[in-house]
């Protein structure tokens, strides 16, 4: 039978916590980390990761984005709802690698089977089977295996007729493999996944294939030629995805996250922001090395490439996505960062002119109530400390990582810079 139980709520922790903040009783969850390889636990003072962990005993925690002010299970789940979405990305490019460290896009597999089990249950498959007097006749088989009586009349009667009739069935591998699978995703995630545990009911009698648990993936990718309803190639799609990438280890620990969420934040902020405006970046100049005959070759690396550009009501705001503290001097973007800002001011005012209004500002995460922020970087004299006005100012702006996180899971692009 299909397993078809619930994992405790997790341990709520936060991304870039200090890894000293972690007492003994989370020793597992390290180890798990360490095992995975994921979380820069070794290398780093603070621990780089958001998603969920289970350590070999089978404790679990969920790692909050950094700055979130709500520490509670309704921000865990909309952490998972967010790495999903963020991750189905890569689920529509048929489960190409996310490029980071993580498996969010195993988070939208996983999603997408989740939904799809909700809504339509077990896969079934539609048979005819052979039967007596009930659907419909088959007068071959009648003529050829039942014993018939001559009437009065002359005429062969046959008191049982051979028939055949349609029937729904769940004894078939798709079906199996399904409901060995949704029982591990509704213990392991039907916490954050709403109605997920709905129909868990279905499971309870559904018997597993009896072939390794290895050998599914290979199974249902020979199954997909045979296939023809979209709704059974999904599953054998999506099943063989999930059975591929949610191995758990040897000791039994698992994650399911991503360890630089700095890319998730830029990634809600181009999608929530009002007036995000895209192409930018093809349209700026890029620099070349010219010959003294005027041959040119451009410049080696990349073009410039900004984050977010917004029109605004009288010009445009650049904007550099940083998932960053930015609350003291030690947490803060550098020069590099600082001088790209002011350069990439000076190559849209290059194509726009003078005449709109252009911002250019750092969007960093609301840090607690209280919590040192800073307004602006601006560049000084060295000598007197008076403002140079001949270099752009940087903005510096946090926006709550709550409102956006919501925004971003409710499909709201709404939100502004202040």
């Amino acid at each position: 039978m299909a397993k078809t139980g619930r994992m405790t709520d997790p341990v709520i922790h936060l991304d870039r916590m200090a890894v000293r903040s972690l007492g003994s009783k989370d020793a597992p969850l390290l180890d798990a980390m360490n095992e995975w390889g994921i979380g820069k636990v070794e290398s780093k003072e603070t621990i780089h990761f958001c998603g969920l962990v289970r350590d070999k005993v089978g404790r679990t925690a969920i790692f909050l984005p950094r700055s979130m002010q709500v520490h509670s299970m309704s921000a865990a789940r909309l952490t998972m709802k967010v790495l999903a979405r963020y991750g189905q990305s890569a689920a529509n490019r048929r489960f190409a690698t996310d490029g980071e460290h993580g498996n969010p896009g195993t988070l939208a597999v996983i999603q997408r089977l989740a939904a799809d089990f909700q809504n339509h249950g077990l896969f079934v498959e539609r048979q005819r089977v052979r039967c007596r007097n009930s659907g419909k006749p088959d007068w071959k088989r009648t003529v050829t295996r039942e014993r018939a009586f001559v009437s009065d009349g002359g005429d062969e009667v046959f008191p049982d007729i051979a028939t055949t009739r349609s029937i729904d069935s769940s004894e078939n591998l798709l079906a199996q493999v399904q409901a060995a699978v949704m029982g591990e995703i509704i213990e392991q995630h039907g916490w954050w996944l709403e109605g997920a545990s709905a129909r868990r009911s279905e499971l309870r009698w559904q018997k597993k294939p009896h072939q390794p648990r290895a050998l599914w993936a290979l199974l249902l990718d020979g199954l997909l030629p045979q296939l023809y309803s979209s709704r059974s190639v999904f599953l054998a799609e999506y099943l063989g995805h999930y059975l591929r990438e949610c191995r758990a280890s040897a000791s039994g620990s698992f994650v399911f996250g991503i360890e630089d969420f700095h890319i998730v934040w830029e990634q809600m902020l181009a999608e929530t922001l009002e007036g995000v405006e895209p192409h930018w970046n093809e349209k700026l100049p890029r620099a070349v090395y010219e010959t003294l005959d005027g041959r040119a070759s451009d410049a080696p690396e990349r073009r410039m490439l900004t984050d977010i550009v917004l029109r605004t009501p009288t010009g445009f705001t650049i904007i550099d996505a940083k998932y960053y503290a930015a609350n003291s001097p030690n947490t803060v973007p550098g020069w590099p960062d600082i001088a790209k800002q002011m350069f990439y001011e000076m190559a849209l005012r290059s194509v726009v002119g003078d005449e709109p209004e252009i911002r250019n500002c750092f969007v960093f995460p609301a840090p607690q109530v209280g919590a040192t922020r800073f307004e602006r970087v601006q560049m000084r004299e060295v000598t007197e400390g008076g403002s140079v006005t001949t270099f752009p100012v940087v903005e510096c702006h946090y926006l709550s990582m709550d409102e956006v996180i919501s925004a971003y899971v409710e499909h709201r692009g709404n939100l502004a810079v202040p």
